[in-house]
């Protein structure tokens, strides 16, 4: 069903099936910017609802072929209530299947870390080509739940979670709680799409105005943590 169509559902979700645990996998289509399909379409409110429920597991990928390995793992892998979220249209430049993991660390550079899922981490890895070798991106295949520790392991010192759906309730406020946590003096900023209601547009042209294309992740990289590329 589309992420906006879930949000009617909500109840049903917390009481029919994850109170019971049940083994039900919902396929959210339409996650994220659906562009000409307008402002009611926009799918960008369900990780904030999905992630509040206790038991929920939620995937999301990056290309075709992890789509279907997440549908895999969900059928045969996991036990509990499971949601796969995938976004309108085809796929980017990213084509590969790295979903066995909870992540995936591209790049090793140490000054700044891009966290990002799904569609605009093709936007990340563009950006990361540019900004230089002291960029690395992980990509979350496991959106939630997450495990921070592991996580921080990777991650360096400042931390830009890239992400398209709403601020409140999202993955990136999730990792800034955890950094605060822990007081480990790690910088998270968050790129997303604000807690705005989305306008009608091309999914380019509202990828772009968000600054969520490679150019806006760029100038967030740049601006937010006076970075310098090489």
């Amino acid at each position: 069903l589309y992420s906006a169509f879930l949000q009617r559902s909500y109840d049903q979700i917390v009481h029919d099936v994850c109170m019971q645990k049940l083994p039900v996998i919902f396929a959210i289509d339409r996650a994220g910017l659906v562009g000409e399909d307008g402002e009611t379409h926009h799918g960008i409110f369900d990780i904030g609802m999905l992630t509040q429920v206790p038991g929920m597991t939620v995937f999301e990928p990056s290309s075709f072929a992890e789509l279907r390995s997440m549908i895999n793992t969900a059928l045969y892998a996991c036990s509990g209530p499971v949601a796969v979220r995938y976004p309108r249209g085809g796929e980017g430049e990213y084509k590969d299947d790295n979903s066995a993991e909870p992540f995936k660390v591209f790049g090793d550079g140490d000054d700044i870390t891009i966290i990002s899922f799904g569609r605009v981490f093709n936007a990340c890895l563009q950006a990361k080509e540019k900004l230089g070798s002291r960029v690395k991106v992980i990509k979350l295949n496991r959106i939630w739940p997450i495990d921070f520790d592991k996580l921080f392991e990777c991650a360096g010192k400042n931390i830009l979670i890239v992400q398209e759906c709403s601020h409140s309730g999202s993955i990136g406020q999730a990792i800034a709680c955890a950094t605060a946590k822990k007081s480990t003096g790690i910088k998270v900023l968050n790129l997303d799409l604000g807690n705005e209601f989305i306008t009608h547009g091309s999914v380019k042209e509202l990828l772009k105005r968000s600054g969520l294309d490679c150019e806006g992740i760029c100038a967030a990289v740049m601006e937010g943590f006076n970075f310098e590329r090489n």
